[in-house]
């Protein structure tokens, strides 16, 4: 964009979606750079990766109380489908997956 307050622009726009519908740093990133923020300005507003699996972890948690009746693999699909769409990494989904429903992904039960 090359505002003066891209960065102002870039922290609050992460803040407004992280109260509203939380996505993982590669999403945050991709729409970023659609509105015209710089890869610099991206670089320094996007926070660590304790915070997306913070973020992953609540979306895990809501989903997971509604699947519950679900077959476990069935939930895992579930839960994995939505943390990729919302842009989070394979790391965070997998480990997430693994601390909400108590089970490696890889398991079949």
């Amino acid at each position: 964009m090359g505002y003066i307050d891209d960065d102002m622009y870039a922290k609050r726009f992460i803040e407004s979606r992280n109260r509203s519908r939380p996505k993982g740093k590669k999403l945050l990133q991709l729409e970023l750079r659609r509105k015209g923020v710089s890869q610099d300005i991206i670089d320094l507003v996007i926070n660590d990766g304790q915070v997306d699996i913070e973020l992953a972890r609540g979306i895990a948690q809501k989903k997971y109380s509604l699947w519950k009746k679900l077959p476990v693999l069935e939930q895992k699909k579930k839960l994995f489908g939505i943390l990729q769409r919302r842009g989070f990494s394979s790391t965070v989904v997998f480990r997430v997956i693994d601390e909400v429903t108590g089970l490696t992904y890889n398991e079949d039960t």
